[in-house]
């Protein structure tokens, strides 16, 4: 029953979002809490990074204090990721002032693909460049794309690895503001 379940597992992760091309080993003990999607009650605080943006910007979480924060790793190359964007993007309007989104990209190629790539989708939100670094302290980043919610205190409150829809980010954002 184990393999059957972790082979239905495994289907479902090739399916929903893209394999990390660099895979370093890892415990990922607290990980299996959450690959159905589901919210995690606290995962913990997420510490603070800078970074500079495409545009050149310094980005630091600690910016968005107050808010809840959506950090979406992702890649150029990965479908799912490329399919998020334009809800991210909606989301990113709907809830300004009280939410922010900041894409992590996660291309070996950096700002060479990935700037020009945000420029054509009009991309509305900051977008950083991340070399899974920061997803590290994060616990890991296994594939693409993985979504962290982080409330107005700062905890992690939901981690989303693969695809998310919409209406569930949604969802999560309102029970965040409404707490």
């Amino acid at each position: 029953m184990k393999k059957i379940l972790a082979f239905i597992l495994g289907v479902a992760l090739l399916y929903s979002g893209c394999n990390r091309t660099n895979p370093k080993d890892r415990d990922i003990q607290k990980e299996e809490t959450i690959l159905s999607g589901q919210t995690v009650a606290n995962l913990g605080e997420a510490p603070d990074f800078q970074k500079k943006s495409i545009d050149g910007r310094t980005i630091r979480l600690s910016d968005y204090q107050g808010q809840v924060v959506v950090l979406n790793f992702w890649a150029t190359w990965c479908a799912p990721c490329r399919r998020e964007i334009p809800a991210l993007m909606e989301l990113h309007e709907e809830y300004k002032g009280r939410m922010t989104i900041i894409g992590f990209a996660l291309d070996e190629e950096g700002n060479e693909v990935v700037r020009p790539y945000a420029e054509a989708m009009n991309i509305n939100y900051p977008v950083v460049l991340d070399d899974y670094s920061y997803g590290d302290k994060l616990g890991g980043i296994f594939m693409v794309p993985t979504t962290f919610i982080i409330d107005q205190a700062g905890i992690i409150t939901a981690r989303r690895i693969g695809e998310i829809s919409k209406d569930d980010i949604a969802n999560r954002i309102e029970r965040l503001l409404t707490n």
